[in-house]
């Protein structure tokens, strides 16, 4: 049971900080495409690009779900924009 939420805690996933800080330098949105998906249906994984245009970055991720894959290829970008 959760006690108490902070609400000076600002955590934000992955894709919602990469969207912010391009958007804070005026740069173009990432965009998220779906390269492949294998396995059963009930037993997927799905690989995502995460493109960005005005940087000239693309990343990946995967995962057992879309937003799970998206999220890693959001975070892996981030990492990159970050250390320079």
């Amino acid at each position: 049971m959760i006690d108490s939420i902070d609400p000076s805690s600002s955590y934000k996933d992955e894709k919602s900080r990469l969207q912010e800080l391009l958007q804070q330098q005026q740069q173009s949105l990432p965009d998220y495409r779906l390269k492949q998906t294998r396995g059963e249906k009930h037993d997927q994984s799905f690989f995502i690009e995460c493109v960005i245009k005005d940087k000239n970055l693309v990343t990946s991720g995967s995962g057992k779900t879309i937003k799970i894959a998206e999220q890693q290829a959001a975070g892996k970008a981030l990492k990159k924009l970050l250390d320079g």
